[in-house]
């Protein structure tokens, strides 16, 4: 039995398809979550599914560019169709703009 288990529960990982974000969701796969990496490199996040479902995982890649709210609606609209539901949500994708607090920020930012 792995150290958390997660077994029963879905994952969003945001930024998922390399470094951090990565390694996260392999984290959450091997405590036994079903995770969607969500990435603007669809490729990589495929890819980064392709490697997650060789040890034994239930994963999906999602394009998705988290500067943009619909993109970002749509990404959470598609997980919920596949898994009907979202337990963890990892905000792991970064962006660079304006330094502020969040609710200072308007989309543009």
């Amino acid at each position: 039995m792995p150290f958390l288990d997660l077994s029963s529960r879905v994952a969003v990982v945001t930024g998922g398809a390399q470094g951090i974000g990565l390694a996260i969701a392999k984290r959450l796969v091997i405590a036994g979550a079903t995770v969607a990496i969500a990435d603007i490199n669809l490729s990589g996040a495929q890819e980064a599914v392709k490697n997650l479902v060789g040890v034994n995982a239930s994963a999906s890649a999602c394009g998705c560019d988290v500067s943009n709210s619909d993109s970002v609606r749509n990404m959470i609209a598609a997980a919920l169709r596949t898994y009907n539901r979202i337990d963890i949500l990892v905000n792991n994708a970064g962006i660079v703009g304006r330094t502020a607090p969040i609710q200072d920020q308007a989309e543009d930012d």
